[in-house]
Parts: C-alpha cells; structure tokens; sequence
C-alpha cells in the first residue's frame, strides 16, 4: 500500500517532510523510499497548508516510478554466498 510518510518537529524548528513509502500490512514492516525519490520538505513559513497540499500531489506523483524500482529489487534472486553474507551482516 503506497503511504506519505510526513515528518514534522512539533515546535517549528525543522521543515515538514514527505516522504514516498510503502507499507506491507502482512508484516507491518515498511519501505521508506528516501531522498533520492520524490521526497519533499516545506519550511515553516508563510502559507504552509497550501504548501504541504502541493507537497503531498509531489510526492504521490513519483509512486509509479517507485513501485517500477520496488519490483525491480523483488526480482532479484541473490545467490547462496550472498544471502549468506546478508544474513550475517543483519
């Protein structure tokens, strides 16, 4: 399921975040896509409501591109060395 993960300090001191993210409601665990894709950040100044709105139409607009990358990752088979490698690097 396609989320906006929004951020915000709650005394103004840091701008809001969106951030584009995924969640799996199997296993509650999340993807949090970062600021390489679509994340947005509005500055506690000025007319911030219409600013976090248009923020928000930002982030939804990259969620193709995001799920595209999603799919990509869930293809990908690792070999046995690597996943061993994986699971003592966690």
């Amino acid at each position: 399921v396609p989320e906006i993960i929004l951020l915000n300090s709650h005394d103004g001191s840091s701008s809001y975040q969106m951030l584009p993210g995924y969640f799996r409601a199997i296993c509650t665990n999340g993807l949090v896509c970062g600021q390489s894709l679509g994340e947005v950040r509005v500055p506690h100044r000025g007319n911030v409501v219409d600013r976090v709105i248009e923020g928000a139409y930002e982030v939804v607009g990259v969620f193709d591109l995001i799920e595209e990358k999603r799919d990509a990752m869930q293809s990908l088979v690792l070999p046995p060395p690597a996943r061993q490698a994986l699971a003592q690097a966690a």
